[in-house]
């Protein structure tokens, strides 16, 4: 990791930054479908706790997804980056209706973080892949 990077809200101004900023959430989309799937897979089984959260065998249909976002993110996309806050913000949400908890509150904001910063990384390379290099600009003058 690069020294003086922010892990809470990372700078985005070079590609390299921007592209750590879509790094921190793409690990967040796996840790995210890793911990839906483990926690689907011991509700299969019938463990209580997991049940108790209101998990059940559809949530592989959760961390399918968060998957699959990942893998959007691992290539830079906006919508990937999009779909992660808004899905895990839903399932926040739904899952304190349901349950009338608020579970993890450090680790929702940890995630809900990254995924803004993947938000603003993915944006950024976007609008930098399309911006001339200045010393292009210099030349051109």
């Amino acid at each position: 990791m690069a020294q003086g990077r922010n892990f809470w809200w990372p700078k985005v101004d070079t590609v390299e930054n921007a592209t750590w900023a879509v790094k921190q959430a793409f690990w967040g989309a796996v840790i995210c479908a890793s911990i839906t799937g483990i926690a689907a897979l011991l509700a299969v089984f019938g463990v209580a706790f997991v049940k108790t959260l209101g998990i059940t065998s559809w949530s592989f249909l959760d961390a399918g997804i968060f998957a699959g976002i990942a893998v959007g993110l691992r290539r830079h996309s906006r919508i990937a980056a999009w779909s992660a806050l808004l899905l895990y913000v839903v399932e926040r949400v739904f899952s304190i209706v349901t349950s009338g908890k608020f579970n993890a509150p450090f680790m929702s904001v940890v995630f809900i973080l990254a995924f803004i910063g993947g938000i603003r990384g993915a944006n950024a390379l976007h609008r930098l892949k399309q911006t001339p290099p200045a010393e292009e600009l210099k030349r051109a003058a």
